[in-house]
C-alpha cells in the first residue's frame, strides 16, 4: 500500500478490510495484506503519500469501527485521516455487515462518478437506497457511514 501510494497522486483511496478501534493504541487497526495499519502508520501513509503537498480528496476506510473514536482519536482512524492530509474520510461507527457494506458504497460510488452530487448527498442517497430495502430497513446497515471533513 505504502508503495501504490508513494508512487503517485491518487484523488481518492480505498481501503476495505477489517478493522478494530481498541481501547489502547495498540489495539486500533486496519488490516491490510501484510500488516496491522495502526493510527500512526495511517498518518505517517497519508503524509508520505503526498511528497508535493496534495491531499488525498477522499479516503475511504469500509472497515468496522474506523470513525469511532475517543479522547486520543476523536472520530477515530477517519478523523486521523483529516489531520494527515485527506480533505474527506468516509468511515463507520460500528461493526458493518459485509453486504451491507459493498451495497452503500456500490451506491455511494456510482452517484458520485456522476458528478452531479456531492460526496454527502451522494452517501444520503445510497443510505437511503439500502433504507427502501426491507432486508436492509434496519439502521444497523445504513447508518454506521459517515462522511466528515470537505462533504463538498
Amino acid at each position: 500500500l505504502q508503495g501504490q501510494l508513494r508512487g503517485q497522486t491518487y484523488a481518492v483511496v480505498h481501503i476495505a478490510s477489517h478493522g478494530l478501534f481498541g481501547h489502547d493504541i495498540d489495539s486500533t487497526f486496519i488490516m491490510t495484506y501484510d500488516e496491522l495499519l495502526t493510527l500512526d502508520g495511517l498518518q505517517a501513509l497519508l503524509r508520505n503519500a503526498a511528497p508535493r503537498g496534495e491531499a488525498i480528496e477522499l479516503l475511504t476506510l469500509s472497515a468496522c469501527e474506523t470513525a469511532e473514536g475517543d479522547d486520543r482519536a476523536p472520530l477515530g482512524m477517519s478523523g486521523s485521516a483529516l489531520k494527515a492530509r485527506a480533505r474527506s474520510a468516509l468511515g463507520t461507527l460500528w461493526p458493518v455487515a459485509d453486504e451491507s457494506a459493498r451495497l452503500v458504497m456500490d451506491g455511494f460510488y456510482r452517484r458520485l462518478a456522476r458528478g452531479e452530487l456531492a460526496r454527502a448527498q451522494a452517501l444520503r442517497q445510497a443510505q437511503l437506497a439500502l433504507l427502501l430495502q426491507p432486508e436492509h430497513a434496519h439502521p444497523f446497515h445504513w447508518a454506521p457511514f459517515i462522511l466528515i471533513g470537505d462533504w463538498q
